[in-house]
C-alpha cells in the first residue's frame, strides 16, 4: 500500500514538472520529465502484478510499457528535424494504438468472448457521435491527419465500449468500475487533446487535460490490485 502511494503521488510530482516545463517550452527537460513520469505508472504496473501474474495483468502491463513509450515519443517531435517531425508523431500515435489494444485484449481476458458484439454495437454508436461532433467543432484540414484523428478516438471509444459491456456481462465491481472510469477519462483527455491540437488552449486548459490523461492510466494500473 505505500509503495503503491509513494509510486503515484511520485508520479503526479513528475507530471506537475512536465506540465510546468511544457508550458514553459522547456522541451528538452519536459521530454526528461514525461518519460520519468510515465514511467512510474509503469512501475506501479510491475509492483502490481508481481503479487499476482495472470493473463490480464500480464496484458495490462503491456499497455502501460506502450503508454510511456507514446508519451515519450509524443513530446520527442518537438526536438526532432522539423521533416522526422510527423514520423515520431505518428509511431506516438501507433504506440498509444497498439496499447489500447492490449486493454481491449485485458477485457475481452476478463469478461470473455461474449462482451465482443456488446463492444461492437457501442462502438459503432458511439464513434458515430464523436466522429460527427469533431468533423463539426474541430477543424482538421489534413486529410491524413484527420483520418489518423479518428482512427485513434475509434480504437479509444472500443477500448470504453469493452469496459461497459463487461459490466454488462460480468455485473459491477470496484475492479470493472475502475477500468471504466479510466477508459472514460482517456476518450475525454483525447477528444480534447485533438480540439486543442487546432484551437487556442490555455495553460490550465493543458494541465487539466494532462492531468486527466495521467489520472486515467493511474486508474487502469490499479485494477491490478482488486
Amino acid at each position: 500500500m505505500i509503495i503503491t502511494l509513494l509510486l503515484i503521488i511520485v508520479g503526479l510530482i513528475l507530471q506537475s514538472l512536465f506540465i510546468k516545463a511544457e508550458i514553459d517550452g522547456k522541451m528538452k527537460a519536459a521530454v526528461i520529465l514525461k518519460g520519468t513520469a510515465s514511467l512510474m505508472f509503469v512501475l506501479l504496473g510491475v509492483f502490481l502484478i508481481t503479487s499476482k501474474i495472470t493473463m490480464y495483468g500480464d496484458l495490462i502491463l503491456k499497455g502501460l510499457i506502450f503508454g510511456m513509450f507514446g508519451d515519450i515519443l509524443l513530446n520527442l517531435r518537438y526536438l526532432v528535424p522539423k521533416q522526422k517531425e510527423s514520423s515520431v508523431f505518428g509511431l506516438g500515435v501507433l504506440s498509444f494504438i497498439v496499447g489500447h489494444i492490449f486493454y481491449i485484449a485485458a477485457l475481452v481476458d476478463l469478461g470473455g468472448t461474449g462482451i465482443l458484439l456488446y463492444s461492437l454495437i457501442f462502438t459503432i454508436i458511439i464513434s458515430v457521435v464523436v466522429v460527427l461532433l469533431m468533423k463539426k467543432h474541430i477543424p482538421i484540414e489534413k486529410k491524413y491527419i484527420r483520418v489518423c484523428s479518428y482512427i485513434y478516438i475509434i480504437v479509444v471509444v472500443a477500448m470504453l465500449s469493452s469496459a461497459i459491456s463487461l459490466i454488462l456481462v460480468k455485473g459491477y465491481s470496484f475492479k470493472h468500475s475502475s477500468f471504466l472510469v479510466g477508459a472514460l477519462l482517456f476518450l475525454i483527455s483525447d477528444i480534447f487533446t485533438v480540439y486543442y491540437s487546432f484551437a487556442k488552449q490555455s495553460n490550465l486548459q493543458k494541465a487539466l487535460n494532462l492531468y486527466i490523461y495521467y489520472l486515467a492510466q493511474i486508474l487502469i494500473a490499479l485494477t491490478l490490485a482488486l
